[in-house]
């Protein structure tokens, strides 16, 4: 399993700002996404980042994490990507797959990239990278991304390299690594069965004979979904997922161009 909750608001963190908007989408209809920014409401000077969930959606584990981006001073943007299929009846493993079967992953990645141009266009980052931080699913689709535009700076956790079997799924990241452009961080869970670790090594062998600007970590002992570690102090991967969201954290600080909002 990855990030499984209800749909529902988590409570605010002190230091972020939140705001439901829709992104344009060249023909197609807006996307409805909750953006979250600063407290002060005026500047993001770290820079801003767009969110591609796992297959449970924009969900109260995602919500607390476009707080926290926000609350560390960059703006999250965090699209339902699943808004045509629409909600979950329960976050179950088998309601999450049903629906991730209808989800054309083309279109998916046309909305992400309409969102990662709305932030450029909303906060001013001409002369830098907008961030991307996707998910499993979502990890691999910010891989795909970072194949098709030269302006991201890319975290991917969980993401799977040789690829996830569904109906309108992308071809696996493994094969596009020579058309990538970083700087790409990965983060996967050395007992991440579902994911492979000899796919990611394979992954990181491709990467570094690209050339590309790419880093990752494997973190002993997790599985899949260690990140939810961060809001259970009785998980045996909180540590991991600590560390993980302070990589995350000092990459996209290091990597992302200096935003500041647009007057509206």
């Amino acid at each position: 399993m990855c990030h499984p909750s209800e749909n529902v608001d988590p409570e605010p963190l002190p230091g972020a700002l939140r705001d439901e908007v829709a992104v344009p989408v060249r023909g197609g209809p807006e996307v409805p996404a909750r953006l979250c920014v600063p407290a002060e409401g005026v500047a993001a000077p770290r820079g801003a980042v767009i969110l591609a969930t796992d297959i449970f959606g924009a969900n109260a584990f995602y919500r607390a994490l476009a707080d926290r981006l926000a609350a560390a001073g960059i703006a999250a943007l965090l699209p339902d990507l699943f808004f045509r299929e629409g909600p979950l009846a329960e976050p179950t493993r088998e309601l999450a797959y049903a629906r991730r079967a209808k989800l054309d992953d083309e279109r998916a990645l046309r909305e992400l990239g309409a969102g990662c141009d709305w932030l450029r266009e909303t906060f001013d980052v001409a002369e830098g990278r907008v961030g991307t931080l996707g998910f499993c699913l979502g990890g691999n689709l910010v891989l795909h991304l970072a194949a098709r535009r030269r302006d991201l700076a890319t975290v991917s956790y969980y993401a799977f390299p040789a690829g996830l079997p569904a109906p309108k799924a992308v071809g696996p990241p493994r094969e596009w690594v020579d058309r990538m452009q970083g700087p790409i961080l990965g983060l996967w869970g050395e007992r991440d069965e579902k994911v492979g670790l000899a796919n990611v090594e394979e992954f990181e062998r491709l990467a570094r004979q690209a050339e590309l600007d790419y880093e990752h970590h494997v973190y002993a002992g997790c599985d899949h979904g260690f990140l939810g570690g961060l809001d259970d102090p009785d998980r045996p991967d909180r540590g991991a997922a600590i560390d993980a969201w302070s990589r995350t954290l000092r990459f996209l600080e290091a990597r992302l161009g200096r935003a500041r909002r647009r007057p509206r």
